[in-house]
This record gives structure tokens, C-alpha cells and sequence, in this order.
């Protein structure tokens, strides 16, 4: 699993510099970094993790400046499945980006994690929420359309990391899956 926790690592620290090359006048640096970005993921899934920016007036540019880069995602669970259509796949549960104080350690996003060849690709997202306010669960987001739950294969195990701080990711966090 150290490979592709590496690996999430990476990705998540590059997704900080593109937010905050987004935040910079030059289109030149955002589209580098994006670039960057997008070739961690599948086709299906370019363009999710952070999207492509209109351009904004000066005085947009002007308030962010000065601003500091934001903190990496924290990844708080990390489970592996084999015998999918997809091989191995990981599901990485993690913060939102910038998960600074403690009532924002509570899960946010759900990867999906594949090899293309011999790269490990982000492959598609669920998110944690409820619109009805009742009890979060998960939501299927963008992504490889074939891929989800239910079709990630048989459970092989979990690595726990930072236990989240809200009810409903502490349920989630201690589940086998």
C-alpha cells in the first residue's frame, strides 16, 4: 500500500499548486500545473479534481496575490479490493483541501484508484453529503461510469490513519469496506 499512498500524496500535494496557480494572473503557470495534475487521472475523470478557469478581471487577481497556498487534503482511510474489471482498486477517504483545524478532519471525498498500464490514475470521485440533512452518505460523483461500489470487487483490507471527528465518517471510518 506504501506506493499508492505515496502516490495519493503526490496528487494531492499537486492539486494545492494548481488551486493556487488558479489564483495567479498567469494562464500560462495555471495550465502548466493542470496539465500536471490531469495526467494522474483517467480520461473520464481530467478535469474533476480541479477544473479549467475562466479569465478573470485584474482586480480578481489583485485580492489573491498575496495569498498563502492551501493545506493538502488529509487522507484518513485507505481501502484496497481485487478482482474487478479494473484489477486492484483503492478507495482513498479524505478531507476537503485545507483541513487546518480539527472539526474539519470528517470525510469529504471518496477516490477510486486504478492502474492504467503501469500508472496508478484517479479514476473517479463520490462525495460525502446529505441534502436533506438527516445522515451523510455517499454520493456518486465524476468519473469512469463502470466503476463504483458496487463493482470494485471483493474487499481485501483497510489502513486507517486519522480518525474523523463527526458522527457520521466515525460509522464509515470503522466499517471493513
Amino acid at each position: 500500500m506504501k506506493k499508492v499512498i505515496d502516490f495519493i500524496n503526490e496528487v494531492f500535494y499537486q492539486e494545492i499548486i494548481t488551486e493556487y496557480s488558479a489564483c495567479q494572473i498567469s494562464d500560462d503557470i495555471f495550465e502548466s500545473e493542470l496539465k500536471k495534475l490531469n495526467t494522474y487521472c483517467t480520461i473520464k475523470f481530467k478535469n474533476k479534481i480541479v477544473s479549467g478557469r475562466s479569465k478573470q478581471e485584474a482586480s480578481y487577481y489583485d485580492q489573491y496575490k498575496d495569498i498563502e497556498m492551501s493545506n493538502p487534503r488529509k487522507l484518513l482511510k485507505l481501502s484496497h479490493y481485487a478482482g474487478s474489471e479494473y484489477g486492484d482498486v483503492y478507495v482513498a477517504y479524505t478531507t476537503g483541501v485545507n483541513p487546518i483545524t480539527k472539526r474539519r478532519i470528517r470525510f469529504m471525498d471518496c477516490f477510486f484508484i486504478i492502474k492504467e498500464g503501469s500508472l496508478w490514475k484517479f479514476a473517479k470521485n463520490y462525495y460525502f453529503d446529505d441534502p436533506m440533512l438527516v445522515k451523510e452518505e455517499w454520493g456518486e460523483g465524476p468519473g469512469e461510469n463502470n466503476i463504483t461500489f458496487e463493482t470494485i470487487g471483493d474487499f481485501v483490507e483497510t489502513q486507517r490513519f486519522i480518525e474523523p471527528v463527526d458522527d457520521d465518517s466515525k460509522e464509515d471510518y470503522w466499517q471493513d469496506k
